[in-house]
């Protein structure tokens, strides 16, 4: 008994938010290498993806993965299309 007490989890681990963490690190491995201008987090309910994205096309390809990948955690895709336009202002 005093060895499975040791060794138990502490319950932070065990909440929505542990769950939250390991999604959110799991996109970011997802996606690495692909979407540099795509930042992914958690605020402790929902999946949360901000930056921006080359084309309509991207972004909604980059939603689709994470929606697919968090497996029923809320997401928020809150990407924006990079136009031409844009990079001309910037």
């Amino acid at each position: 008994m005093f060895l499975s007490s040791s060794l138990s989890v502490p319950s932070f681990f065990s909440t929505s938010c542990w769950k939250l963490h390991s999604l959110a690190a799991e996109l970011r491995y997802s996606l690495s290498g692909q979407f540099e201008e795509v930042e992914i987090a958690q605020d402790g309910q929902h999946i949360v993806l901000t930056g921006y994205v080359a084309s309509e096309d991207l972004r909604r390809e980059v939603c689709h993965m994470a929606h697919e990948l968090a497996a029923g955690v809320p997401v928020l895709c809150m990407l924006a299309v990079l136009t031409e336009t844009n990079m001309i202002l910037a």
